[in-house]
């Protein structure tokens, strides 16, 4: 696509930077990552960071040009040059650990080369000015990777935020029980700042669908105090893109207003 566009310059860099834009996750929130609804732009030859949707393309288009998510899994340069950065089954096919991501080649991290170009282009987008990530299912990436990238992203930033969107108590296991390293949220705020709140999220759904489980959400949410470092810092929401629209279950405005002005009174932070 990108070679077909005669307004691209320089189009192998932008390759090679931006074909793993899915470990930073969408800059706007990734409401659906399938929908191309966010990019970045190049214009005389600078990149900067911009939203972007379908119905802004001709705001850009001829003077500057949008660069999509692509996520069809075998149409990358580097799974052609580098397919030992890659996964495969037992078949020796290109394949991801979770089925129901049908469209991702998940990487392997036992190469220390990929290791330096995925920490590359983090460094990349940080000299361009993101001073922050969000990092998708960071918990299924070994957390060896993580630190040595905050470590790296710290010496260009040192107030970069890094914020992990970590699992589900039983995906976490369903992951383990498949022989696959998932990492629990104790040993991810080893190299993040922040983390997503499913812990307990579940719990907060349950009183969403049902009208029942408040307290025990709350009892959870405190004993957090006692496995998580004493700065911990989690992100509340009523919702986010993986869920279902809070409004669909509670239809009383005021409680929909309560319950958002408690997500800021939480510790931690919210979306």
């Amino acid at each position: 696509m990108l070679n077909d566009n005669k307004k691209s310059t320089d189009v192998q860099e932008t390759v090679d930077r931006f074909w793993d834009m899915f470990i930073v996750d969408a800059f706007n929130g990734n409401f659906d990552r399938h929908g191309g609804n966010w990019g970045f732009i190049k214009k005389d030859n600078k990149f900067i960071m911009e939203y972007c949707s379908d119905d802004r393309i001709t705001e850009y288009i001829p003077e500057e040009v949008i660069y999509k998510q692509r996520d069809s899994k075998l149409d990358g340069d580097l799974v052609k040059k580098h397919p030992e950065w890659f996964y495969k089954n037992k078949q020796g096919e290109f394949a991801n650990r979770v089925g129901d991501w049908w469209d991702v080649t998940d990487l392997d991290y036992s190469s220390k080369e990929l290791w330096e170009e995925l920490i590359s282009t983090l460094e990349y987008y940080v000299s361009l000015g993101v001073d922050g990530f969000r990092c998708d299912v960071a918990s299924l990436v070994p957390i060896e990777f993580w630190k040595e990238a905050r470590l790296r992203l710290k010496k260009i930033n040192p107030n970069i935020i890094l914020l992990a969107e970590t699992i589900h108590l039983s995906f976490l296991k369903y992951i383990r029980d498949m022989g696959f390293e998932a990492h629990t949220d104790s040993e991810v705020y080893e190299a993040f700042d922040m983390e997503y709140d499913y812990d307990v999220y579940p719990l907060f759904q349950e009183y969403i669908e049902t009208g029942n489980g408040l307290n025990e959400w709350l009892k959870a949410i405190l004993e957090q105090e006692s496995r998580f470092p004493r700065n911990y810092i989690k992100i509340h929401g009523l919702e986010n893109h993986d869920s279902k629209r809070v409004a669909s279950s509670i239809k009383d405005a005021n409680k929909l207003r309560n319950l958002n002005a408690l997500m800021f009174f939480l510790k931690g932070t919210t979306f």
